[in-house]
């Protein structure tokens, strides 16, 4: 193996005091990592807030000019971006002739019906030298993407120095709660929670964390704690009514998985296809509370399907193995995934 330097632009949120070490980035980079290569972060939003006085749109150009004084000092092999709204092709030309033949790679993993992210997303692709996305299809937003294009499935990460709640170790009788769900507002969540709530057993011990509920958002240790002492939770659609695209669902989903937590996504994922019995599917709220209340009825039949989707998690979508695959990938050589695997032509 040929190790190999990398630099992960994302905004890390190292101002804030990185309440999200657990995101997608931050597997990337422990995945990287695992995988044998050197790895450094540049954290693009925080350093344009740092050079603007607070304010992102003053700092850009010396954020930029920093990069490329990195690009310069530490000649990477890759440069793997995330949510690179800050750079146009100009900058991704000027990053190339700093260091010829360094390879350029992004990942997006917001849903497809995000339209101003896809369209962004959709402009790189032909700049990039591979493109990853946590979605096996593109619609709605295909017709955003030019023809001619490949961009490669990956399905949000775990890694056992992140995700390390096993949470199908703890009996119902010792657990805080039954369930919990944690989310945004985004279109109708609450409508979806009042629904599930009143579908719920009276002694039903649910709990909910977010906006969606109006209620304290939990970040950091904290959040893997919580999921470390929740048998189940569902992930619920940010829209129920729209289908959801293939294989996507937040990566909510791998945090639940990774942490032994029995989750729950809308069939219309079709994720039972990658994780088996490990993740459970419904079709509607009267349709989850009750397979919600028949597995915290059932605590052994719980354990055994949480655990499953533990295990699976980590046998196709460990970071490590998902980095060699998108490191190859990016630098052109031949790679299979040790998920099914879903190429995208646009």
């Amino acid at each position: 193996m040929t190790s190999r330097r990398i630099i992960i632009v994302n905004d890390f949120k190292e101002g804030a005091g990185e309440p999200l070490f657990y995101d997608i980035a931050q597997h990337l980079l422990h995945g990287m990592i695992r995988a044998g290569h050197f790895v450094t972060r540049f954290s693009d939003r925080d350093l344009a807030r740092a050079h603007g006085l607070g304010h992102k749109r003053f700092g850009v150009a010396r954020a930029k000019k920093q990069l490329r004084a990195l690009v310069e000092t530490l000649r990477p092999d890759m440069i793997l971006f995330g949510h690179a709204d800050m750079f146009d092709a100009a900058d991704f030309a000027d990053l190339r002739a700093l260091r010829p033949g360094v390879r350029l790679a992004q990942f997006n993993v917001d849903a497809p019906y995000r339209r101003e992210t896809m369209a962004h997303f959709a402009a790189r692709v032909p700049l990039m030298d591979a493109s990853f996305f946590t979605a096996g299809e593109l619609a709605p937003s295909a017709e955003l993407f030019a023809p001619g294009g490949r961009i490669h499935f990956v399905p949000p990460l775990v890694d056992p120095a992140i995700d390390t709640g096993r949470a199908f170790d703890l009996p119902r009788d010792r657990a805080p709660r039954d369930a919990a769900f944690l989310g945004g507002v985004c279109e109708d969540r609450p409508a979806q929670l009042a629904a599930l709530s009143a579908g719920l057993p009276t002694d039903f011990r649910f709990e909910t964390h977010g906006m969606a509920s109006g209620a304290a958002r939990i970040d950091g240790a904290a959040y893997v704690d919580f999921l470390a002492q929740t048998p189940i939770s569902p992930s619920l659609q940010p829209d129920s009514t729209q289908a959801e695209p293939l294989y996507y669902a937040s990566t909510r989903v791998a945090q639940l998985l990774g942490n032994g937590v029995l989750g729950f996504v809308h069939h219309s994922t079709r994720l039972e296809a990658l994780f088996g019995e490990g993740i459970q599917v419904y079709r509607g709220m009267e349709d989850l509370a009750e397979a919600m209340a028949r597995f915290a009825r059932d605590d052994d039949a719980r354990r055994r399907a949480a655990q499953a989707g533990w295990a699976r998690a980590f046998e196709i979508a460990d970071a490590a193995r998902a980095c060699a695959y998108i490191l190859a990938i990016a630098m052109g050589e031949d790679a299979r995934p040790p998920w099914p695997e879903v190429v995208i032509s646009t």
